[in-house]
Order: C-alpha cells, then structure tokens, then sequence
C-alpha cells in the first residue's frame, strides 16, 4: 500500500503498526508494505516508542538479571574468569618462568621477596629487542627466554642506583655547584611563596 504521507498514516493506525512489529515483520518487510524507506519506518518506531525494548520491558529486565560477574575480580564478563584475570595470570606465570630461568633473585643483594621488585636489566643497551617489563609478555615466550640471557636480574633498588652511577652520579659531581645553587633558588622562592620555610 502506498500513502501520500506514511508518518501520517503509521500515527494514524498505530495498533496495525504495532500489531506487525509483534508479528515479528522486519523492518524491509514493513517498508514494502508502506511503501516508504527503511529510515522512515525506523523514525516511527522510535516515535511511537515502539521498538523491542519498549515492547518487551521484561527482556530487557531479563538482561539485566543475567549479567554475569568474573569470580576473581567481580569485573562484568560473559565467562567466569574475565580476559583481564586470563591476562594477569598469565603474565605472572610467565614472570614466573623468567625470574627462575634468570636465577631467582637479585645478582646485588640477593632479593627475592616480591616478584614485582625483580627487573631484567640489560648488560648492553644496544642488544635490547624486546621490552621485558611490557604487559605483552605472553605473546612470545620463546623470545623473552632469549632476551632475558643478554639480562642480569636485579632487584627494582639496585637496578635504579647501577642506572644512577651509570647516566647520574658522573653528571651531579660535575654540576655539584650548579645543582647546589638551584637548590637554593628554589628553596628561596618556595619560602617567598610559603612565608617561610617549611620543617
């Protein structure tokens, strides 16, 4: 059927309408037989509050009920252990499997508490290939065992004070003066700031 004016009419007959829509016509079929484009027939669903979620308030309720939760975090997930989970514990099973390949415990001072505090730390800059400590870590492996042998392990400390004596300790004894009188630069205006210095 064909209509000068198919809004008009769909407003019109709103219960033949709806009564397709429940019928489970699709959107190409009701246009076919209103003789108007998909578009328009989806404006008027949406005018006439008659698209599946007004229709079918329970469903949506429905939905809602059935959202599932990660057992571990209580993250929002379709599975039991959401990806976030499968990707942490992946990840420290891989650390795992570096950390004992590479010795277990600092080089240094002999840490080993906290696998978090054990870095890689590569005896030449110019041989790295691959970031050790990106969250990536399960992608290869094979190659992180490879790159971890070009590596000494250190803890997280004595990784930051053999990186500190190597770009660092050179450059503040040479600048020691300079340093030193930044310092007294800012600790000169931090006092007009503050109105005084702070204890």
């Amino acid at each position: 059927m064909k209509h000068t004016n198919v809004s008009q009419y769909i407003r019109e007959n709103k219960d033949e309408f709806k009564q397709y829509i429940l019928n489970k016509k699709t959107e190409i079929e009701l246009s076919k037989i209103y003789g108007c484009s998909n578009a328009t027939i989806i404006a008027m669903k949406k005018e006439l509050k008659l698209q599946s979620r007004d229709l079918n308030p329970e469903d949506r309720f429905n939905k809602k009920q059935n959202i599932k939760y990660c057992d571990k975090c209580g993250r929002k997930s379709k599975k039991r252990t959401c990806g976030h989970c499968v990707q942490k514990r992946t990840s420290i099973a891989i650390k795992e499997i570096l950390v004992e390949e590479a010795g277990g415990k600092c080089i240094v001072c002999g840490y080993s508490s906290c696998l978090s505090a054990l870095d890689f730390h590569h005896r030449d800059p110019k041989d790295k290939k691959i970031n050790l400590a990106a969250s990536d870590s399960c992608k290869n492996i094979q190659k992180k065992l490879e790159e971890i042998k070009k590596c000494d392990l250190l803890c997280c400390r004595c990784h930051r004070e053999l990186h500190w004596k190597e770009d660092t300790l050179d450059f503040q004894k040479e600048n020691r003066y300079n340093i030193d009188k930044t310092k007294e630069n800012i600790l000169a205006k931090m006092g007009k700031r503050g109105g005084g210095s702070r204890h």
